[in-house]
């Protein structure tokens, strides 16, 4: 992330911002590196159990049953897993 700022002559500096961190983002790749079985609770009440073979901003790639199934974010009530966490 890049902030702007002005400095005493009035001139736009840009300054390098650290950027937050995405627990999202790192749970999902520490569970898809690991290959741990996760429980996948949707919001229409379904759930299934796989391992998450991918993801992006807006979708999640999970193996199951012998199939892949890609699964919207925003569909996700809950993953659940045994897997121990990394430490942040």
């Amino acid at each position: 992330m890049v902030a702007v700022r002005e400095d005493s002559g009035g001139r736009e500096m840009f300054q390098m911002t650290r950027q937050n961190v995405n627990l999202q983002d790192g749970f999902l790749n520490h569970m898809r590196k690991e290959g741990a079985k996760v429980e996948v609770m949707l919001v229409n009440g379904a759930s299934f159990h796989g391992t998450v073979k991918g993801f992006d901003n807006f979708t999640v790639v999970f193996q199951a049953e012998g199939m892949q199934h890609l699964v919207y974010k925003h569909a996700i009530a809950q993953l659940l897993t045994d897997h121990a966490p990394r430490p942040l």
